[in-house]
């Protein structure tokens, strides 16, 4: 079949690939990025890893400016400031490390880090529930900044790493929202010239990408209407829950 732009033809990619988008839209917007780990795997299921993370970055980066304008008030600046050094400096690690760093057994410890954090929080809701906001620690927000770079470089997956820094805080949904989107706003503009010298994004990569950018404004628009509406009980309770599927999807995947 010809195409007037050298895209994807396999209709299973296609089958994997807008479900992908349009729920890393919704998780962006309205569930604070608590399942949208899970658009490269989807695709990762008819493509290669690098090439699924390679199609979704310039749709992530229209995604963050959709975003960026709706939340441009609502985000925390003083946890940007701590945790963006550690997570640039998690994207340079990633990209140093891109030639013989194995995204499968990232993927297996990240996937068992999900698990074992959101376990323990729906195991003990009641008692994180009535605790109070944990500080903003420094040396936290460093560790779990560079820990959600590497990952996010990798596989677009550094919504978990980053959750586990803020669920304890207990931000307002939209400020909770907000302050990723900011974050990772900033991560994947930075790492757009990155995969292009790495020979990531080739025209094909680019026209799929382009193709599926009217997907963006459906699923962000689906998620600010769930963030809306959602309680905030349920709101981290969706979450956790949603950490806890995506760990278990990130092991399946590897194993």
């Amino acid at each position: 079949m010809n195409w007037p732009l050298p895209i994807i033809e396999s209709p299973l990619f296609w089958i994997c690939a807008v479900p992908a988008v349009l729920l890393n839209g919704i998780a962006k917007a309205g569930l604070g990025g608590s399942v949208g780990s899970i658009a490269v795997p989807l695709m990762a299921l008819t493509v290669a890893p690098a090439r699924a993370a390679a199609i979704m970055l310039p749709i992530l980066v229209a995604m963050d400016l959709l975003n960026l304008w709706s939340f441009r008030q609502r985000w925390d600046r003083q946890i940007v400031q701590i945790v963006l050094p550690g997570a640039l400096l998690g994207v340079l690690i990633g990209w140093t490390a891109f030639a013989w760093l194995e995204p499968r057994w990232v993927r297996i410890l990240l996937g068992l880090e999900c698990i074992v954090f959101a376990t323990e929080r729906i195991v003990h809701a009641a008692a994180h529930q009535a605790a109070q906001p944990a500080p903003v620690d420094r040396r936290k927000g460093l560790f779990w900044g560079a820990a959600a770079g590497i990952t996010s470089f990798i596989a677009h997956a550094g919504g978990p790493p980053m959750l586990q820094f803020l669920l304890p805080l207990k931000l307002a949904r939209e400020i909770h929202v907000g302050t990723m989107i900011v974050l990772f706003g900033c991560l994947n503009f930075v790492k757009l010239p990155i995969y292009k010298s790495l020979g990531l994004m080739n025209p094909t990569e680019l026209a799929t990408s382009l193709m599926l950018l009217p997907l963006v404004p459906i699923g962000t628009w689906v998620g600010t209407r769930i963030l809306r509406a959602i309680r905030p009980e349920v709101f981290v309770r969706v979450i956790t829950w949603g950490m806890l599927l995506t760990g278990i999807q990130l092991l399946a995947q590897a194993i």
